[in-house]
């Protein structure tokens, strides 16, 4: 399947091939669990939303065709409900060459200016995969 959330059996790495997100919290666990366990997390495809939070995560490498989408954090009932505090807080996980690119980039929907590929992410410090 290839989602963040739903991992193969330690001690394998996970492999992101399309994960499209869902809830930060569960998503900011998930990087503190893998963390702890210091499981490699290979980025191959597409991460958008709160799966992008795995670049929180000091174990992670991406390939140079992978795509990474932000949007703003908003209510899981009302789509119309942002919450800003709360996709600053993402953008606060990211980082620090990140979180300056995406300050200003990130709107309700999906953009251009808010999507990174894995090579991009590269010259901006992220691991490569190997």
């Amino acid at each position: 399947m290839g989602m963040f959330l739903t991992p193969p059996p330690e001690p394998a790495a996970i492999v992101i091939y399309d994960d499209g997100g869902g809830n930060v919290d569960d998503y900011k666990a998930a990087v503190m669990r893998y963390a702890s366990a210091d499981r490699p997390v290979k980025v191959v495809g597409s991460c958008r939303s709160a799966c992008t939070l795995v670049l929180a995560y000091t174990n992670v490498c991406v390939y140079p065709r992978a795509v990474f989408m932000w949007h703003m954090a908003y209510s899981a009932i009302y789509r119309d409900v942002l919450y800003p505090e709360v996709t600053e807080e993402m953008i606060n996980w990211m980082p620090w060459s990140i979180q300056t690119r995406l300050r200003n980039s990130i709107t309700k929907e999906y953009n251009p200016r808010a999507t990174m590929t894995g090579r991009q992410l590269i010259s901006y410090g992220v691991k490569e995969c190997k």
